[in-house]
């Protein structure tokens, strides 16, 4: 790693014994003892240990994080007592991931008298959590485990098989940092729908477990997506346990809800009527204290009520395509087929728009709820962008991400509270171009401004992370790839890129790695699926014995 600069927080650190203005490699202490790391990974987290310093009161472990200015230095813990420090690291955080460590031993007064050489974390792959099926081979065939995935606190809740008569499958996280099958909750969260079914889409809401609603994205053998929205409770034994209600009776492919303390689950069927519809479900109610005395007051839960779709759609605009909500209050929906410019000369068919609608504080009617407030569009306006085909919204509802795999393509919007709009504040691609990996199909947004952004196709070799774009080799199959960027507060781009994670490419296999995924609410925890992931669990990761097992990642 080249270190044009390296910034010292000397006051922070004490390093008086290293000289101020010295790099931290410097060896200016009169001390001869030596204080020597090793590392050794443990499920999520490596260990790190070190030999005793006989006098020391505790140590520090700092951090040189490359930046645009040269190097940052930052305490990652400023106080152990012990000889051994347990570091977790969320490898979106690629910054971290690639950063220089050192250690340092320090008296009474925080004196530090002994610091290691400068070293980077290793083995880091081994801190990527698989998980698998739990079914078994010689039962079951078309599972696609990982089509659909969603979080609800530490469960992870993935789809189950094509041919089984569960629609999910609950993994819970374990002391070790690993998940394992829940089979009591899986079981007691159980619903059967008609014929074969495969889950397409999944989202909850709410604040815990015990409370959650969740909805599933179901593909029957009548090709339609049905919507099953379905509550929990508690059995006699206190335990979590679905309702036999379906409180929905929609049909859609696209699924998104307002998050944990949200109330809204919405549901785009891009097929429904032809251009397509969008649903939501509400369980919590929706006042309007604005609203005039011949208006809506109130909208009690649970409720299911359509979207008044724009009247000037294009007939196959797949509107409904993507969804996405924040705060109960900003919705955003994609529409990647629908036409510019309609009705001129300069019609551009099939360029791709995504309508932002917003809660609408004194509605007159049930169709009145949601007002349009923008369409987003490409600067300049392209046949078959798929412009529109994912949306993301931020927590706070103030960035939308919208994805255009057709050209390969993320664009991110800002609103301006003051003036009332949305503006185009950075335009993404891939860091290193490849025509055609479809860059853009999935993208999620953690809640400290991580980006994930899927591309299905890409053709990178092997597995892993990759911190430098030299390493993303052409010469794989099309199993797909991750891109990781971290967003400004302001909705750019800190860096040109953070990072990008492949999955195990298996020869002759499309893993269709970033399927699905989704960051784990409140955190960095990103787990992606791969359903065409083709290894049975109890043979080796990368055998190609079972097609279509699929597996869940999480990093």
């Amino acid at each position: 790693m080249t270190k044009k600069y390296i910034f010292l927080i000397f006051t922070a650190l004490n390093l008086s014994a290293c000289g101020s203005g010295s790099s931290p490699s410097s060896d200016t202490h009169q001390d001869n003892s030596s204080l020597t790391v090793s590392q050794s990974i443990q499920a999520k987290s490596i260990l790190l240990e070190w030999n005793k310093i006989e006098g020391i009161k505790h140590y520090k472990l700092i951090r040189y994080r490359p930046s645009t200015q040269g190097l940052i230095s930052e305490v990652v813990e400023s106080s152990i007592t012990g000889t051994s420090y347990k570091l977790k690291i969320d490898l979106v955080d690629f910054g971290a991931a690639s950063s220089d460590y050192e250690l340092l031993a320090c008296k009474d007064n925080d004196y530090c008298l002994v610091q290691s050489p400068q070293f980077q974390l290793k083995n880091l792959e081994q801190t990527v959590i698989r998980v698998k099926t739990y079914l078994d081979h010689s039962e079951w065939n078309n599972v696609r485990f990982g089509e659909a995935l969603t979080w609800q606190n530490d469960h992870l809740i993935v789809n189950s098989g094509k041919d089984t008569t569960r629609v999910v499958d609950i993994y819970t996280k374990q002391k070790s940092g690993n998940y394992g099958y829940d089979e009591y909750i899986t079981n007691s969260t159980s619903y059967n729908t008609d014929g074969q079914k495969t889950t397409n889409s999944l989202v909850g809401i709410g604040n815990t477990f015990e409370d959650m609603m969740l909805a599933t994205s179901t593909c029957s053998t009548k090709k339609e997506a049905l919507v099953h929205i379905k509550k929990m409770h508690h059995d006699n034994n206190g335990r979590p346990k679905l309702s036999l209600k379906n409180y929905s009776d929609s049909s859609g492919q696209a699924l998104a809800s307002s998050g944990e303390n949200g109330g809204i689950i919405i549901m785009g069927d891009p097929g429904k009527n032809d251009a397509g519809e969008v649903s939501f479900f509400i369980n919590k109610d929706l006042k309007f204290p604005a609203a005039s005395e011949s208006g809506i007051k109130i909208l009690r839960h649970p409720s299911e009520l359509e979207l008044k779709r724009p009247d000037d759609l294009a007939i196959d605009a797949k509107f409904g395509a993507s969804v996405a909500i924040a705060e109960d209050n900003v919705l955003v929906i994609g529409s990647p087929m629908d036409s510019l410019r309609k009705g001129t000369g300069s019609e551009v068919q099939h360029g791709g728009a995504v309508y932002v609608y917003r809660l609408n504080l004194n509605p007159n009617n049930y169709s009145d709820i949601w007002q349009l407030e923008a369409v987003l569009k490409l600067p300049i306006p392209t046949e078959n962008s798929g412009y529109g085909s994912s949306v993301t919204i931020s927590k706070d509802a103030n960035l939308i991400l919208v994805g255009a795999p057709g050209i390969d393509q993320v664009l991110s919007y800002r609103y301006d509270s003051q003036k009332g709009f949305w503006s185009n504040v950075d335009t993404i691609d891939p860091v290193k171009a490849f025509k055609g990996q479809k860059f853009g199909t999935g993208i999620s947004l953690s809640d400290n401004g991580y980006l994930a952004v899927s591309a299905p196709l890409a053709p990178w070799r092997g597995f892993g992370f990759h911190h430098s774009s030299d390493t993303l080799e052409v010469g794989g199959d099309p199993d797909g790839a991750v891109y990781i960027y971290h967003l400004t507060s302001y909705g750019d781009r800190d860096y040109a890129w953070e990072g990008v994670f492949t999955g195990d490419s298996v020869s002759g296999v499309k893993e269709e790695f970033g399927k699905s995924m989704m960051f784990k609410p409140g955190t960095d925890e990103l787990a992606i699926g791969a359903p065409g992931h083709p290894s049975d669990p109890l043979l080796d990761w990368s055998d190609n014995s079972w097609e279509d097992a699929g597996a869940v990642y999480i990093f």
